[in-house]
């Protein structure tokens, strides 16, 4: 590889019709994906991952499913800390999954799955069919997640997809102007689930852990 390309900050631009503009960008050997403008990997989410992850108190984890695979961070730090862990990943868009196997290898490896379906149906489709150890929903447009994916039905749906002592990590949006919406999401999961933790907070989203 020339030494000088590592510096150079290279861009490549996609056009999707379900995602809008994606931009995959590679600088310093590090690649990150950008949806309409939104960073979806790399740097402060690899850090955001590793810290949820960690606080899942299971040595052993056999499947995965994440709804809304795009950058795909949380994948590599769940094959660091699971290596015999078997994912399941349902993302919407086409062209995320061709971009994803392209340029981020997620399903070079036997034990991840890819699947290009829209989640909600997905879920309706397994209910009775898999259980997951841990579920990752990962769900957004821009920065908010879909209406649907924050109701009580949809939530009672994931945790009938959950093992025994099995877990639910939530990426939630936060809107400082409307704290009402994560509030009434948050007495939806306490109405559903055993436990449930904001583990991680930032800007525009909180990560919630939530247990059986």
């Amino acid at each position: 590889m020339n030494i000088l390309s590592f510096f150079k900050r290279n861009r490549i631009t996609f056009k999707s019709k379900t995602s809008g503009e994606i931009i995959v960008e590679e600088y310093f050997g590090k690649k990150t994906l950008y949806m309409n403008g939104v960073a979806q990997s790399g740097g402060e989410f690899e850090y955001m991952w590793k810290k949820v992850i960690d606080r899942i108190k299971k040595e052993k984890l056999n499947t995965c499913l994440v709804l809304g695979v795009g950058g795909g961070t949380a994948f590599n730090y769940l094959k660091q800390k699971y290596r015999n862990v078997f994912i399941t990943g349902v993302e919407l868009d086409p062209v995320i999954i061709d971009v994803q196997k392209k340029y981020f290898s997620i399903e070079k490896e036997s034990n991840i799955n890819l699947i290009c379906e829209d989640a909600f149906k997905w879920v309706d489709k397994y209910l009775n069919k898999s259980k997951f150890d841990l579920i990752i929903v990962d769900l957004y447009h821009n920065r908010l997640n879909p209406l649907m994916a924050r109701n009580k039905e949809f939530m009672g749906k994931i945790k009938k997809l959950l093992s025994e002592n099995g877990f639910v990590i939530f990426n939630a949006h936060f809107q400082p102007e409307k704290p009402e919406e994560l509030d009434e999401f948050l007495k939806i999961c306490e109405g559903i689930f055993s436990t449930q933790e904001i583990v991680f907070s930032y800007k525009y989203n909180r990560m919630v852990l939530l247990g059986t």
